[in-house]
């Protein structure tokens, strides 16, 4: 799976969801990334994805380390481009 920008986003928190379904990602200059950070609620961290997601959705952290992760971002991909609600 692979994407671009917000699709990169996108692509980022399937692997977090659903690791068990990817062989192998690509992610192209995500705008914003979600941590594995259980200190901060999703989208910036992954503390309440049941809560977001329905009971018994979590992050298997094992899972997401078995899958290759290709990430590109470039020296023009520092900017946050919106306002705070993105």
């Amino acid at each position: 799976m692979m994407g671009s920008s917000g699709g990169g986003e996108f692509v980022q928190r399937f692997m977090h969801l659903h690791s068990e379904r990817l062989l192998i990602i690509s992610i192209g200059a995500p705008g914003r990334a979600t941590a594995l950070y259980e200190g901060k609620k999703w989208p910036d961290g992954i503390q309440n994805v049941e809560e977001v997601f329905g009971a018994g959705t979590r992050v298997d952290i094992k899972m997401i380390s078995r899958v290759p992760i290709q990430l590109v971002v470039s020296s023009a991909d520092n900017l946050v481009h919106g306002g705070e609600e993105f």
